[in-house]
């Protein structure tokens, strides 16, 4: 990825990425930060959000929580 893009093409962007705590989302999010964006990443559960912030090769600002059958959690999260 560091190879086809600028380094800090995502400078100063922010970056919400939904079910980026496992998977390709995950991967999705850390190639963001590695742009240089500020990334925060949503995932099902709090279980879930707590262990992507314990994993070594977390790399965004936060992981929150996210029910998106649920109007109130996504507007929790976007205010």
């Amino acid at each position: 990825m560091q190879d086809t893009f600028h380094p800090d093409l995502f400078t100063g962007q922010v970056v919400l990425v939904v079910g980026g705590t496992t998977g390709i989302g995950a991967a999705i999010a850390g190639a963001f930060a590695a742009l240089g964006a500020v990334v925060t990443v949503s995932g099902a559960t709090r279980l879930e959000c707590a262990a992507a912030r314990e994993n070594p090769d977390f790399s965004c600002r936060d992981a929150v929580p996210l029910d998106v059958r649920n109007e109130a959690s996504a507007r929790a999260l976007l205010a």
